[in-house]
Order: structure tokens, then sequence, then C-alpha cells
């Protein structure tokens, strides 16, 4: 076939209407589509052989649909890093709960690994979407440290609003002093009218009174109109007055043109820096707020596999199982602080791990009869211990209300507690001869003791 070519000028160019028709062409031209997926070329890319390997295992899939395949090998060549990434996720979670609990962090990354490598095949639009996400949170996370350690380096907002208003307050100040000698200027015939007529000078009480009532003269409206503009006169000259001897006096400053103009250039340079202060904080607090919204957001998606999986849950919540257990062996009273802690959040946490799966009242029972049988053990010891002689009561007396006393006794409440001291002493009082020597001690110290 042959193609007609645009008919040209002698010299070989087109015509400016043949350039303008071709123009026209190209413009009316639909844009290219995007080059498809090619599973033939992308048997070239490196780990595509093993992606089409993983692929056989897990499931089968539409050889003739590129876009499906092209978004799985995406996540396929993703997951290793998404891995990566996302075990931290995992990890800062758990640490997030306070728990003081040494995770599998290694289990952990096994985990992680395997349950993103199933995503990649089950949900691959899911797994690209947690790739894109991590770089996200970890963006907050960095944004929101910037913006707290710019935070931290700033003076208090507080301070700086009060400086600012200092400043402000000295500016007017100095801006009434430079006005004082052309006010006085334009007003002296004023001045001197009113004292010549009026005879009281610059007392702004007198003034007043005149105004009120004026011995020997009747007060006409066009005299009360003229002694109105001489006492607002007079005011303004005191207030400026009072300017200039605050600059003099308090600023140290000579007051003239040149040395106000300098002094007020000062004052504004400082007033500028301090608000580009606040415009900082200002930043740096919304970027904070920024930083905590997209954090949140980022987290919610990234924990919304439910943990990524029951074998993870699984993991942690063993691991706190076994610091339970030790506590319960070493320490009885750490154990309830710990059990306490591990109930507020346990279910309240974003991992979905519930620590006790519905055991929490037989875990509180164990520790409750470990806490008591201790307190037993203490106070025997202390019984046995106590001495005869040299003021035997008192010292006893001293001893057992550091028992008595006890906010709380695992589960039991303040009461509670007291009531579980006292009998337990009156047991161990019990079991001693009744006419010994410590048997009598213990009747007269639990006499004196707080009662329950």
């Amino acid at each position: 076939m042959i193609t007609r070519m645009p008919e040209q000028d002698i010299d070989g160019e087109m015509t400016g209407e043949e350039q303008a028709i071709e123009g026209q062409d190209a413009e009316e031209a639909e844009p290219t589509e995007p080059e498809r997926f090619d599973i033939k070329q992308a048997m070239d890319t490196d780990g595509f052989l093993e992606f089409l390997e993983e692929c056989a295992k897990k499931e089968r899939f539409d050889p003739n649909d590129p876009e499906a395949i092209e978004s799985r090998f995406n996540a396929f060549q993703n997951s290793p890093e998404t891995a990566r990434d996302m075990a931290p996720v995992i990890e800062r979670e758990l640490a997030g709960q306070g728990l003081d609990v040494k995770f599998d962090v290694e289990g952990l990354s096994v985990r992680v690994r395997e349950r993103i490598m199933e995503m990649a095949h089950e949900d691959p639009e899911r797994m690209n979407g947690i790739h894109a996400c991590i770089q996200e949170y970890r963006e907050s996370i960095r944004m929101a440290q910037e913006a707290e350690q710019g935070l931290s380096e700033m003076t208090d907002r507080g301070l700086i609003e009060r400086t600012i208003a200092a400043l402000e307050d000295k500016e007017e100040t100095l801006m009434d002093a430079s006005e004082v000698a052309g006010f006085f200027s334009r007003n002296l015939v004023a001045f001197g009218a009113a004292y010549e007529r009026f005879a009281f000078g610059r007392d702004v009480r007198k003034k007043q009174e005149w105004l009120e009532t004026h011995p020997g003269e009747p007060v006409t409206a066009e005299t009360r109109s003229q002694m109105e503009e001489y006492v607002e006169t007079f005011t303004e000259a005191q207030r400026l007055e009072a300017a200039r001897t605050k600059v003099q006096n308090e600023y140290m400053i000579e007051v003239n043109p040149e040395n106000i103009e300098i002094a007020l250039h000062y004052v504004r340079t400082d007033m500028e820096k301090l608000k580009g202060q606040l415009s900082t904080i200002d930043a740096l607090q919304k970027q904070r707020l920024d930083a905590t919204q997209l954090f949140e957001e980022t987290r919610a998606f990234l924990l919304a596999d439910v943990g990524m999986n029951e074998a993870i849950r699984e993991m942690a919540r063993v691991s706190v199982m076994d610091r339970m257990d030790e506590l319960m062996r070493s320490d009885p009273d750490g154990a309830m602080a710990f059990f306490e802690h591990v109930e507020s959040v346990s279910n309240h946490n974003m991992l979905g791990i519930d620590y006790f799966q519905g055991e929490e009242g037989e875990f509180e029972e164990r520790i409750d009869q470990l806490i008591e049988e201790k307190t037993r053990q203490d106070l025997e010891e202390a019984i046995g211990k106590m001495r005869l002689d040299n003021s035997p009561a008192t010292n006893a007396l001293s001893v057992l209300e550091k028992f008595v006393d006890k906010q709380k006794l695992g589960s039991k409440t303040r009461k509670e507690a007291r009531a579980f001291v006292i009998g337990t002493i009156k047991g161990i009082a019990g079991k001693l001869p009744p006419k010994s020597a410590k048997a009598m001690l213990l009747t007269v110290v639990l006499a004196r003791l707080p009662k329950a």
C-alpha cells in the first residue's frame, strides 16, 4: 500500500494550510494505551520464575490476565521488604502496651514473613497497599519526632506572648514620649490661657472640681465647653509626661528624636523575631497534629489484619503468660500489679490479643492465694523475732502496724486487707501456749491495733 504524503512546495516545505491540518490531526489523535504487562518478556525479570513457582504451589492463575499477574508479581517482589518493615510495626505495638516483656522477636519476624507471603498471593492489592502504607507510617513517626524536637528547643509560648505584650507597651510608651515636645508646643497657648483664667495649672483634680462648682463665677455652657477642652488637653499632657519620665528613668533613654527612633527600631526588631517564633511554634504544633493523624490512620490500616494472624497473637500471649508464671513464683505482689496491667490492655489493643482468654478470675484467685500465704509467712517470721525486753509492746505494735496499714493486699481493699491481717495475727496467737509471754504480748498489741 502506498501512503500518500502531504503536498509540498517546490522547496520541499509544507504549505501553512497543510501544517495546520497536520497539527490538528496530531491534537485529535487518541492517547496511546499504556504498555500491557507481557508475561513472555517478564521471564527475563529477576524473580519472575520463582514467582510462577510460588503461584503454582498456592493456586492456579489465568495466564491471559496480565493485569492480575502484574499485581501479584509486584506484591511478590515487595513482600520481603514489606515483611522486614512490618515486623517493627508489630514490635512497636507490643512495646506500646507497657508490659515490659521480652517477646520472641525472631519468631515474630518469621510469622510476619509467612503472613505477608500468604497475602501476596491471596490479596496482592492489600499487600501492595501495606507496602506503600508502611512508608507513610514511618514518615508520620519521623514528622512527629521532628516536631517534638523542634518544640523542645523553643521558648515557652506563654513567656513569648508575655514578652511581646511588654514590648508592645514599651513601643507605645516610646511613641508617647516622642510626642511630648510637639504636644506642648502646639498647646502652649491653651495651657497659658487655662492657667491665667482658671488658675489651677495641671492639677486635674482641681479642674474636675471646678467643673462641678466654681465660687464667684457661674458656669455657662461656653465656659464648661472650654473647661472640658482644657481638661482633655491637660490629661493628655500628664499621660505624655508620664511616658517621658518612664523612658528616662526606667528605660534610661534620653528623650530626643534620634534616641527614640533607635529604641523603637530595637523594640520592633525583637517583636518581629518573637512573632516569628510563635509562627514556628504554630507550624510545629500543626505538624505534630498532622503526624499524629497520619500515624493513627496508617497504624489502623497496617494492623487491620487482626494482628497479622493467630500465630502472632498466640506468640505474644505465651510470652506474657511466661512472665506471669515467673512473677507468681518469685514475687506475688509484683504478679498482681502485672496482672492488673495486662488485664487493662487485654482485648483493648489493636492486635486483638486476649491474654487471659476469659480466665481472669482464675488468675486473680491464684495470685491472691499466693499473696495470702506469703503474708502469713511474713507475719509468723516477724512475730517469731519479737523480743520480750526493751519496750516489747511498743516495738511489737510498730512491727505489726506495717502489715495492718497496707492500702491493699492482692485484690483486697484496705478494709479487707486489714481484716485478713488481724485475723491471721489472731490465728498465730491462738497456736501459742495461752499463758506464754508472747501470747500475752500479742493479746495486748491486738487490742491496740486499728480495727478492721
